[in-house]
């Protein structure tokens, strides 16, 4: 449903805002969408730009503003488990490993969300709509089938 939603809104939305003409009511709306990825199988950023769009955001403004909205709720997330990591300590040898870890994930998270924004710069989001498509077509296929069970 969002697949399709974000497909038939990327096409018919107005495109004139830029970061700078963001409104309030725009940031609320977009923020919103955010919460609704408490919802299993809505994706956080996929929500924010379809709603984004929606508001008649560009492409890549829209991109950049879903990942900058992540931006509060990751580091929410790094201080609870960093807290955590704090009370109860890393595992006996695990300081470089952790270390590595999380320098290998903010260069790699860095360099998808650089080459994302170059992709919408130039393109639509048709790849990511048929990727949301064949993704719930396949957990479909898996629940009907019953290889899957709809509740786990």
């Amino acid at each position: 449903v969002f697949g399709i939603l974000l497909y038939v809104v990327d096409r018919s939305a107005p495109k004139r805002k830029e970061v700078d003409d963001v409104t309030a009511l725009d940031a609320l709306l977009i923020g919103t969408a955010q919460a609704m990825a408490l919802s299993p199988g809505v994706s956080r950023s996929g929500a924010t730009i379809t709603a984004a769009r929606w508001r008649g955001l560009e492409r890549e403004t829209a991109a950049r503003f879903s990942f900058l909205l992540s931006l509060p709720v990751i580091a929410g997330a790094g201080v609870f488990k960093g807290l955590d990591v704090l009370e109860t300590g890393l595992p006996p040898g695990m300081g470089p490993p952790f270390f590595w870890g999380f320098v290998a994930s903010a260069i790699s998270g860095f360099l998808v969300i650089w080459l994302l924004l170059a992709y919408v710069k130039k393109r639509d989001f048709a790849p990511f709509v048929v990727y949301r498509l064949a993704a719930a077509l396949l957990v479909f296929g898996l629940v009907v089938t019953g290889a899957r069970s709809a509740t786990i």
